[in-house]
C-alpha cells in the first residue's frame, strides 16, 4: 500500500528536521518544500524554497557546510 501524500510529506519533513536541527521544514499547499531558521539574535531569518525534498536537503547541506 502506498501511503497518502500527506503522510509521506510529514515523514519527509520529520526526517529533514532531524538531519538539519534548528530549521523548520514544511510543504506548502502548492507543493513547494520550504525551510526557515531565525538567527540567534532573532533579527534575521533564512528562508529556502525548493521544488523537491531532495533539492531542499542539498541546499540545507550546502548552507550548513558553509557555517563556522
Amino acid at each position: 500500500m502506498i501511503p497518502p501524500p500527506r503522510f509521506a510529506a510529514d515523514t519527509m519533513s520529520a526526517t529533514l528536521a532531524d538531519r538539519f536541527p534548528g530549521w523548520e521544514i514544511g510543504l506548502s499547499p502548492q507543493g513547494m518544500w520550504h525551510a526557515t531558521r531565525r538567527s540567534a539574535d532573532g533579527r534575521a531569518s533564512h528562508y529556502v524554497t525548493c521544488f523537491t525534498a531532495g533539492q531542499l536537503a542539498d541546499k540545507l547541506a550546502e548552507i550548513t557546510a558553509q557555517e563556522p
